[in-house]
């Protein structure tokens, strides 16, 4: 619900929104990088014994490199028109 009302927001509004929520993601990244790396010691030899058992969710690197221009790109589409909207809502 809160994703249909911010989609309603002009322009100015949508950026406002944006930065908030980009300064708290920003802000919880630091928090739990500092929880995870202050205190704590790894086993890098384990965790890289466990990683390697782990099977990957694509097949291979052209799968892996597609999918990401894809999300990407539906990304980019979507602040495009908020652009354009907030371009033809000047008429």
């Amino acid at each position: 619900m809160l994703v249909i009302f911010v989609s309603f927001l002009d322009f100015e509004k949508i950026t406002n929104v944006l930065g908030i929520f980009t300064l708290l993601v920003f802000i919880m990244i630091m928090i739990m990088g500092a929880y995870t790396f202050i205190g704590r010691s790894f086993n890098f030899e384990e965790l890289e014994a466990i990683s390697s058992t782990i099977s990957s969710p694509m097949p291979n690197v052209w799968i892996s490199l597609l999918n990401y221009f894809a999300l990407t790109a539906m990304t980019g589409v979507s602040m495009a028109f908020v652009l354009g909207g907030s371009i033809l809502s000047f008429h």
